[in-house]
Order: structure tokens, then sequence, then C-alpha cells
């Protein structure tokens, strides 16, 4: 184990410790406590393990499609009940008779009018159409009228209806009932049928016009309907037979199929449901917290010998694995609630923000681990972990980082196809056609892909809470015309041009090593704002008279690293990110104003020199960023002092800064190989003699 990660592990062991016992509790409590079925169903896959034999008898369940069919068939084939309004027909009939002379006399005069010639026996058609009127309408009121057109519809006429009447009920076809509509029809087509022959009669019947006493008398009674659908539905039986104990189920290496899984299912229902002992819930929970506390101690290895630097900070630790537990957590509760399906969880948040602020290794590990806990808590564990991991996979591949919301719709877009190919190659193994797939999981998969929007406000939130950087806020950090560089520009202009120099060459040199490239340019182009509280005390702000010649060397050192201070409480009063604020506080490391304290020594010996006063507070830096930015200060710094350019002038010097911060032990703590450090001088040596190549001198005119 390096040296640093041993030191890091015993100074933070306590609270690593406190923080991996806390995660394992809050997973296993909300872990649900029931034993779980050891067999892995898969259609079309051969039964890997021993004969199979029923272990005690249970009922063979019903599929979901099944029942839902049966539901279905008991809605369309409940009858709907109609209650019979008793006070209609005899209303309308007390109405007819006091309306009827009245309205006869008006059409008698409408025939008289239309035929003059016509012998009218005026008694004798009123008699008789009379008698038609009172007939018909006696006829369709006792089969009953609706205006509930859209019942007797979904009847199709093949249908019954029920009729209630005085508490009596009795069913009828659905075609015996009329509608309002259907009513005035057949009434019409008795006139017709009765009277075509006559149309001195046929005008009379027209211009009475009895279908104005044709009034719904039975109502349409929702109650009653639903509670006879509901007594339909509960007679309803789930199961379709029974298993007795000892009855082979399936044999070793026979295919699992429709018939053989349906079985296979309510075993494990019936096994999972069985209420199980104090005991055996003990060993239960035993058994979870220890699979959970494997799964855990992965991860915190994984971050103490990888990720030091997130391992040493509390709150990058409680945040790595709080989205662990946070992810976890929202599996449980689906499952304990039955909410929605597994597949709606959006678990490719998880990569996409893990990726945003740290790494791909880190995003794969902890998304692998959380999947894998997860998967063992459903049925279709495998097909379950395949789909997340080859989704989270494609989320840390195709988005490097989020500094663009276009970016995120890509990466979105690709997850959901992601999930709906995979599942796809999936079902066509285990269903071998198209057509048996079903569509609801699609639906699930684009109804997640829309949850994972969610990644780009959580990832503000979360810079906000736990201190962290994303690319988007580094780029406007990056900004010059942020206030504190512009700060900096017009109090200082000899240091801001200093930190361009070297924030050009640390994004240089950590895009060839690998490593964040932008926070190195950010932290670059902030790491000497502290200078912008005393300018004149920096040789690349001064001119004319040096304000150092007025002081001691002791009261110019403690000006000097004072910056650092500075710089770090005026980019806290700026809000500038924890990360940011590192480079601030560790360009210097723990290295001593050299320039300074040797002027002292020389002047009264090493051993009347109290060293700590010229010395810079650190920490020495941390990372590779921090240690790159540092090694660019000082070696854009130095070069500033050569009148040459030359690469036989320039090499030296990088090589001499370079070896200089590593004697001193000030890269002790830097993820750096050798290879990186000789990577990073050859970039030093290119761009110093690129930044600063002699001109060609114009000549005069004469």
């Amino acid at each position: 184990m390096p040296e640093e990660v041993r030191s890091v592990f015993t100074r933070n062991k306590i609270g690593a410790v406190a923080i991996f016992v806390l995660a394992v509790i809050a997973i296993t409590a909300m872990l649900p406590k029931q034993r779980q079925f050891k067999y892995e169903l898969q259609k079309g896959k051969a039964w890997q393990y021993e004969d199979l034999y029923a272990p005690f008898d249970f009922v063979v369940l019903k599929t979901n499609a099944e029942i839902k069919e049966e539901r279905e068939n008991i809605y369309k084939s409940a009858k709907p009940y109609f209650t019979v309004i008793s006070s209609v027909y005899p209303e309308q009939k007390i109405r007819f008779g006091q309306d009827f002379d009245r309205r006869f006399a008006s059409a008698m005069d409408m025939v008289r009018n239309r035929y003059p010639d016509s012998q009218i026996d005026a008694d004798t058609i009123k008699a008789r159409i009379h008698q038609f009127a009172l007939t018909e309408l006696e006829f369709v009121y006792s089969k009953g009228i609706t205006n509930y057109t859209e019942v007797l519809e979904k009847e199709n006429g093949q249908g019954m209806v029920v009729l209630v009447e005085n508490k009596m009920s009795r069913t009828v076809p659905s075609t015996e009932v009329f509608t309002v509509h259907s009513a005035q029809q057949y009434v019409a087509e008795q006139v017709s049928m009765k009277f075509s022959s006559n149309p001195v009669l046929l005008t009379a019947i027209d211009y009475l016009n009895i279908y104005d006493f044709i009034k719904p008398n039975i109502e349409y009674d929702k109650t009653l309907t639903t509670k006879a659908r509901q007594t339909l539905e509960e007679q309803l039986s789930e199961s379709r037979g029974m298993v007795q104990a000892g009855t082979l189920i399936i044999a070793h290496n026979e295919l699992m199929n429709d018939q053989n899984l349906r079985v296979l299912r309510s075993l494990r229902r019936e096994y999972q449901s069985t209420g199980i002992s104090a005991s055996l819930i003990s060993w239960t929970l035993f058994g979870q917290t220890l699979l959970v506390a494997i799964l855990m101690a992965v991860l915190f290895a994984f971050l103490m010998l990888n990720y030091p630097r997130i391992y040493s900070h509390f709150r990058h630790l409680i945040f790595v694995v709080g989205l662990v537990v946070v992810m976890i957590g929202m599996m449980c509760v689906s499952i304990r609630l039955q909410v929605g399906h597994a597949y709606l969880l959006p678990f490719a948040i998880l990569p996409l923000i893990l990726r945003t602020f740290y790494d791909g290794h880190l995003a794969i590990i902890a998304h692998t681990l959380t999947v894998i806990l997860c998967g063992l808590l459903i049925s279709s564990g495998f097909e379950f972990i395949m789909l997340q991991t080859v989704a989270g996979m494609v989320a840390i591949f195709c988005l490097s980082r989020i500094a663009k919301r276009r970016q995120l719709f890509s990466a979105v877009l690709l997850v959901t196809a992601s999930y709906i190919i995979t599942y796809t190659a999936i079902s066509l193994l285990q269903e071998g056609q198209f057509s048996n797939i079903g569509l609801r999981p699609y639906m699930w998969f684009i109804i997640n892909g829309l949850f994972l929007f969610v990644t780009y406000p959580l990832i503000f939130l979360f810079e906000r809470i736990f201190g962290l950087v994303s690319d988007v806020t580094l780029l406007e950090l990056a900004d010059t015309n942020h206030p504190l560089l512009r700060e900096l520009a017009e109090k200082a202009p000899g240091t801001f041009q200093h930190v361009m120099q070297v924030a050009n060459l640390a994004e240089d040199a950590i895009r060839n090593i690998g490593g964040n490239a932008l926070m190195a340019r950010v932290g670059a182009l902030y790491h000497d704002v502290g200078k912008a509280n005393a300018p004149q005390f920096f040789i690349e702000n001064q001119v004319g008279a040096n304000p150092h010649n007025a002081l001691s060397n002791e009261e110019s050192a403690a000006i000097i690293i004072g910056h650092v201070k500075n710089g770090e409480t005026l980019a806290k009063s700026y809000k500038l990110p924890p990360r940011i604020i590192d480079f601030i506080t560790t360009h210097h490391g723990t290295d001593v104003v050299r320039y300074f304290y040797n002027n002292e020594v020389n002047t009264n010996g090493a051993d009347n020199v109290d060293v700590a006063k010229y010395t810079y507070p650190g920490p020495s830096p941390f990372s590779k960023e921090t240690a790159v930015v540092m090694l660019a200060d000082s070696v854009e710094a130095a070069s500033r002092t050569l009148k040459d350019y030359s690469p036989e002038v320039v090499g030296p010097l990088v090589d001499e800064v370079v070896g200089d911060k590593i004697e001193h032990g000030q890269m002790n703590h830097a993820d750096l190989t050798f290879s990186d450090i000789e990577t990073i001088k050859a970039i030093f040596k290119q761009k110093l003699q690129n930044i600063y190549h002699t001109r060609i001198e114009y000549p005069k005119a004469k």
C-alpha cells in the first residue's frame, strides 16, 4: 500500500468506519425481510439445477395477463342495471288524454285543407287514432326507454340488461330496450305500416305528433352495475389448479417454458410469502448484513486504494456512499410499496453524476455494486443486472463531462436506446419472436429516460451541498470577465499575465498525462489572486523602487507567504468552490521562500534563522491537477529571469525547477508517475520556447 494511502487511511479510520457501518445498517434496514428464491428463472434457458420436486402443496397461479383478460371479460359480460321509473308512463298517458282533443282538432283542420273533396268521418278517425296511439305508447313503455344510448351500444345487441322495478328485477335482451330515438323510429314504422294506404289517417297522425309523449322511463343505475361487477370479480379465482408435495416440477437440463415457468413462479411466490420463524428471520437478516457489508467493503477498499482524496474527505465520501444508499433505498421502497416497476427507476443517474464530478472508473464500480445488490431483490435479477449494467456503461462512455445541456440530452437518448435494444435482445432469446414481446416495458424505458433529465438540476444541487465542481461551473469560472479575475487584472496586471501563462502550461500538461484539464486551467487562473491585496510587493507588478528594500527579510517573507492566506480568504468571499481554493493553498505547498530565507541565512547564519517563519503553510499538492499547477507556476516564474530561451537554456531550467520540487517532497502526495513527470517537463520546455520565441528585428527605412 502506498505510504500516502496508508497515512490517509490511519488518519480517517474512525470516520470512514462510521460511514461504512451507517451505510450497511441503512441498506440492511431497507431490504425486504423475506427468504430469497434461490433459483434464477429465465424462459428458453435450460434448468441447470438438480431435479426440483414440490416441497409442499401449493396452488398454481394464473398470469397477470390471464387475470387481466378474465377481468375484462367480466366487465364486458356483466349486465348493466336500469331502474324503472314507474310514474313516467301514467304521467304521459294522462298528458296525452288531456291534450288529445286539441291536437286532434288541429290535425283535422290540416286534413280538410289538404283533402277538401274527401269524405271524412272525424269520429271514426278519432277513435282509431286514439286507440292506436295508446297501444303503441303502452308497448314502448313496457319495454323501457332510456337516454343512456352508450350503455346499450356497448352490448352490441348481444348482451342482456337487468330492469329493476319495485325491488323486483327481470333480465331482458338489450335489443328489446328502446332509446328515445329507437322508440320514435319504432312508432313511425308502425304508423307507416298500418296507415300508408290511407293518406287522410297518415296526415292526421303526423300532425297529431304522438312522438312528443315518448320520454325515458328507465335510468341507468351505475351503483348497482358496479356492485354486480365487483361481486363477479370477487368470485374470480387467481389460481389454476394445485401441485401436490413431492410432484416433479422440472428436471435437470429441461428447458423452461410457459407451462413450467407458471408453476415455478407460483412456487416462488408461495415460498416468499410464507411466514418465517423468528430464528429464520435472524439468519436472513444476518445474511443480508453480511452481503451488504461485503459489497460496501469492496467500494470502500476501491476508494481507499484509488481515490485517497475522496476517502480522506468526509463530504466526498458521504456523497459517493450516499448516492449508492439512495439508489438502493429507492429500489427497496418500490418493492415494499409495490409502486411502479424496477425499470422505471433511473439507475443511470448514479453513473452520470459520478462521471460528472469524478471519473468513469469510480462511476463503473459504484454503479455495478449497486445494480448487483438491487438485482438480488427481484425475480428477473439477471435481466435487471444486464440492462442496468449496459445502460450505466453507455451513460459513462457517451458523457465525458456535462458542459452543455445538449450533451445530457444526447446521453439520455443513448441510454434509453440501450435499454430498448438490450431488452429486445434478451426478450428475443426468451420468446423467439417479436410478436410475443410486450410493449409495456418500452414505455417504462421511455419514462426512465425522462427521469434522467433530473440529473441536470441535481448536479447544481450537489455542487452547493457537497462543494463539488462540474464542468458547467468551471466554464463559468474560466471566463476572464469573472469579477475576481477582473479585480486581479486591474490591481495586479503583471500577476494576471503570469496566471494566464501558468494556465496554458498546466492545461496542456494535464491534457497529455490524463486528468481534468479544465479544472487545472481554472485552478491556475485563481491560484495567485491573493497578490491583489498587495500587488506592489511582487516583482511582476513592480515599476520603479522595490518596497522590500525597506523591510527585513522576515517581514518580506511574511508578506509573500501571506498571499496564500489572502487568496484563500478572497476566494471564499467570492464563493469559489473548495476544489478551486485547493489550488490557492497548495501552489507553494510547504516550500520555503528561498530568496529571503537565503538572504537571512547568509547574513545571520542558519542556526540563527527560524525556517518556520519562511515556510508556506501548505498543504502539498494532493492531485495531478494541483501538482501540475505548482510546477507550472514555479517554471513560468523562473523563466522570467532568462535572457535566452533556446532549448539549451530552457531545458536545464525546467529540469532544475521540477527536480527541486521533487527533492523537497512537494510531489509526495500527488498522483504522478515518473513517466508523467517526464511528459510534463517536455511540455513545459516546448511551450516556454513557443511563448518566448525571438522575433526578427525589422529594418528601419533610410
